[in-house]
C-alpha cells in the first residue's frame, strides 16, 4: 500500500488499534500467511485512512526500509 497523493494516509490494524502514518510517496508491503478457513480479512480504503481487518492468517506488515512493523496495539 502506497502514500500516493499529496496528504499523508494513516494505517489502522484491527483489532489491535495500532495506527502508522505512511508519508505521501511512501508505501508498507502487507502480506497474510498461512490463510486458513473462510475469514481472509478485509482491507478497507477511504481518502485518508486504510483499515486492514483481522484475517484468519498471520498478518505481516513492513516498511519501505525493510523493517517489520509491530501488529499489536
Amino acid at each position: 500500500m502506497s502514500a500516493g497523493g499529496p496528504s499523508p494516509v494513516t494505517v489502522v490494524l484491527e483489532p489491535s488499534g495500532m495506527e502508522y502514518v505512511l508519508q505521501p510517496g511512501d508505501h508498507f508491503e502487507f502480506e497474510w500467511e498461512d490463510v486458513t478457513g473462510d475469514l481472509i480479512g478485509t482491507i478497507d480504503h477511504q481518502p485518508h485512512t486504510i483499515t486492514i481487518g483481522e484475517g484468519s492468517g498471520r498478518a505481516r506488515m513492513w516498511n519501505s526500509n525493510g523493517d517489520e512493523l509491530s501488529m499489536l496495539g
